[in-house]
Parts: structure tokens; C-alpha cells; sequence
């Protein structure tokens, strides 16, 4: 959270060009009301079972060539990647890509809505030892499921970052030709 997912979703999308699709937005539709309603009233499992149903509805259009023209560039939330079988459906849809920055800057970015984050508000007066905790914690598994990792600190706006991934999706579509 707080990397500039959606930022840089929207300007990669454009850039490709390509549908963009943000999984909180797919699923504040789905459960019509905002995340923090989500886990208030449903809890955070409900909210992670049903973030599965929307990678695997979009994995399986994909697997299914039911995909308009255009390419997916799917923004996901800061733990959709934890559950392994997400994992699974994130590298089926596409390349993964895993946007970090350090704890200062993710922390500058959401205490502004810090209210509209279920797993950061309870910390508001603790902000940043709670997202380094959270990045402790989540770090491995993002690694472990990401194609590319991109540091956005380096970048000062968001179709700068969408560049370097091109760039960087370009040689790993090319390494992946090589191989097969």
C-alpha cells in the first residue's frame, strides 16, 4: 500500500494501451460499499475470499481467451499476494509486478486517508512501526510472487515508473522467448 499501484496502473495501462482494473474498486462493486465497510461488517476473511473470486474470474478469461484486444493491467491490494493461491492466479494472468518504496514515504502517502486503510487505522498514532511491520511481514511473499520488483522512490511520477516497467517487461518477454 501506498507505492503508487493504482498511479501507476492507470499510466501503464495507456501507455501499452490496456484495460485497467483495480481489485479494492472490483471489490467495492461486488460488495457495494467502501473496504473499511467491507472488513467492519463482512471481516477480512470474507473481503480475502472474495479478492480471490475476482483474480480467478479475471485468470480464468484470460485462460479462456474471453479478454477484449487489449491487455490486463490488474492493481491489487497490499494483500491479495499473501494467499498462495493468489500467487498462482497473479502469475496466470500476467507478468507480476511488485512496486516498493520505503516506510517513511508509504507512510507520508496513506496517513493523509489513513481511516479510508482497515489494517493501518488502528495505528494511526503508531503509522510507521506498523507498516514496517507490515512490510516485514509481507516482503517474502511479494518477492516470492512478483516477475520484477521496481522501487518507485527512484521515479518522481507515475508514467516515469510505467516507463521502466515497459522497459523492464520488454527484456523479460524476451529472456522468456530465449528459454521456450
Amino acid at each position: 500500500m501506498g507505492t503508487g499501484k493504482s498511479a501507476v496502473g492507470r499510466s501503464l495501462s495507456r501507455r501499452i494501451p490496456g484495460r485497467f482494473r483495480d481489485t479494492d474498486c472490483e471489490l467495492e462493486r461486488a460488495f457495494e460499499m467502501p473496504i473499511p465497510d467491507i472488513f467492519l461488517k463482512h471481516g477480512e476473511d470474507a473481503f480475502r475470499s472474495a479478492e480471490t473470486g475476482i483474480l480467478t474470474k479475471f485468470a480464468d478469461g484470460i485462460q479462456n481467451n474471453r479478454r477484449c484486444d487489449r491487455p490486463l493491467v490488474l492493481s491489487t491490494g497490499g494483500g491479495t499476494a499473501l494467499r498462495k493461491e493468489n500467487g498462482l492466479l497473479l502469475r496466470r494472468i500476467g507478468i507480476v509486478v511488485c512496486l516498493v518504496t520505503t516506510p517513511e514515504t508509504i507512510c507520508k502517502r496513506v496517513s493523509k486517508h489513513v481511516e479510508q486503510r482497515p489494517l493501518l487505522a488502528p495505528y494511526r498514532n503508531a503509522l510507521l512501526p506498523r507498516i514496517v511491520q507490515l512490510l516485514d511481514e509481507r516482503m517474502p511473499r511479494y518477492e516470492q510472487v512478483a516477475n520484477i520488483v521496481v522501487n518507485t522512490a527512484r521515479f518522481r511520477q507515475p508514467f516515469e515508473v510505467a516507463d521502466h516497467i515497459m522497459t523492464l517487461t520488454d527484456d523479460l518477454e524476451e529472456q522468456c522467448a530465449q528459454v521456450s
